[in-house]
């Protein structure tokens, strides 16, 4: 997809943004959060002092995806550790 493709999905309908980023008791975490796509930057919607905005805060790197919004929304978050058998 070129640049200029990746503008106009980013632009064309509402889309929802899923960032990933690690806890501060080294959980990863997924939220969903609004955004703007303009001048080539993503400008996130959160409160200043939510949980998310306190981990980038303290460390800016950040995993994302870009989802297309439809009627029927749902999620569910799960928090788990991996066991060996």
């Amino acid at each position: 997809m070129s640049a200029k493709e990746t503008f106009e999905l980013l632009q064309k309908e509402p889309l929802l943004m899923r960032i990933g980023v690690v806890g501060t008791d080294g959980y990863p975490l997924v939220h969903p959060v609004w955004f703007v796509y303009e001048n080539e930057r993503f400008l996130l919607v959160s409160e200043r002092d939510s949980v998310k905005a306190r981990i980038l805060k303290r460390n800016n790197k950040v995993y994302f995806l870009v989802d297309k919004v439809t009627k029927e929304m749902a999620h569910v978050v799960l928090e788990a550790e991996e066991r060996q058998r």
